[in-house]
């Protein structure tokens, strides 16, 4: 199987290191040349840090242009969301009728975009339960855990479940089983997205605009209450939706999660906000705003979140000038 990670940064290149090992042909393409071309000369250098620390040092092909690669039998989507559509259209080269297109980025929406250009029947969606961080060139820290009883790294599903379909699904779960990951395919998928939404939801948008670490959000006064008000709201769209997520298990999992630990790092959106760039907040948050719309709930939380956010990004050349 021949495998493209579009958009292969911190992230990108650990699940592409994990097709490699589970034996597909793996090709990332990024546009960040310093990376790419530090993993295609030395391979990618992971250090990881939970079951006791350890180094691998993994070979792929690594490429900025996509024509480079050529067509593939999948492609993993793995930009940010604000970048899906101008990413794909960018590497047409990976692409032809029968590729299949996985999408395992944050937040909701994402799938739906891929559809309008591909066609739902070669689409599939999913959730990553796992943490990498791009040291440098060519060099990750990554922390994920294989041990959980009911926990994956990669949940995923496709929007149709085609005999051809089905059968291809199951041969991505088990090249990356092989590889070191814990995946599943399953229709269970969306509800595993909406549950990582939680975490998302709680602290990309809050921590970026309040400046705080994810510990220090929640300790913060009102810091609680207003992870609470963004889970209740996220709940009621999700219920709506079919997914059955109980808002006081979800609040009090939350909480417990909070408390037992402190969460001493700034989430992605903090970062991007700290550097001035745009944020994720329509796949997040707006995400419930949006949802929420079409089955007439409100999530006035939500909708004020994503609306600062919309004015911090949009004004980033202003900010504390007279």
């Amino acid at each position: 199987m021949k495998v493209a990670i579009l958009g292969a940064g911190a992230m990108g290149a650990l699940v592409g290191s994990c097709f490699q090992k589970g034996g597909a042909e793996v090709w990332l393409v990024d546009p960040f040349e310093a990376h790419m071309k530090k993993i295609a000369e030395e391979g990618l250098t992971i250090n990881l840090t939970i079951g006791g620390k350890r180094v691998e040092k993994i070979k792929m092909n690594a490429v900025t242009n996509p024509e480079e690669a050529g067509v593939c039998d999948v492609v993993v989507i793995l930009v940010k969301g604000m970048y899906t559509k101008s990413a794909v259209e960018g590497a047409k080269a990976l692409f032809d009728e029968n590729t299949f297109v996985l999408t395992l980025q944050n937040g909701v929406g994402n799938a739906d975009i891929l559809s309008e250009i591909f066609g739902e029947n070669r689409v599939g969606y999913g959730v990553l339960n796992l943490a990498s961080v791009l040291v440098g060139p060519g060099e990750i820290n990554a922390n994920y855990r294989t041990d959980i009883e009911g926990s994956y790294n990669i949940h995923f599903n496709s929007n149709v479940r085609d005999e051809n379909t089905t059968a291809l699904c199951k041969k991505i779960e088990k090249i990356l089983n092989d590889g070191g990951f814990k995946t599943l395919y399953s229709e269970d998928a969306e509800m595993f997205i909406w549950h990582k939404l939680i975490t998302n939801c709680c602290v990309n948008l809050t921590c970026a605009m309040t400046r705080l670490t994810m510990g220090q959000l929640f300790r913060a006064p009102d810091g609680a209450k207003l992870h609470k008000e963004i889970i209740k709201e996220l709940c009621a769209v999700a219920n709506a939706k079919g997914i059955p997520l109980d808002f006081e298990k979800e609040w009090k999992d939350w909480h417990h999660s909070q408390t037992e630990t402190d969460w001493p790092h700034y989430p992605s959106a903090a970062q991007d906000v700290f550097n001035q760039r745009k944020t994720e907040v329509d796949f997040l948050n707006g995400a419930i705003s949006r949802e929420g719309d079409k089955f007439g709930i409100e999530t006035p939380v939500n909708d004020t979140i994503v609306m600062l956010s919309h004015i911090i990004e949009n004004t980033y050349n202003i900010q504390y000038k007279r």
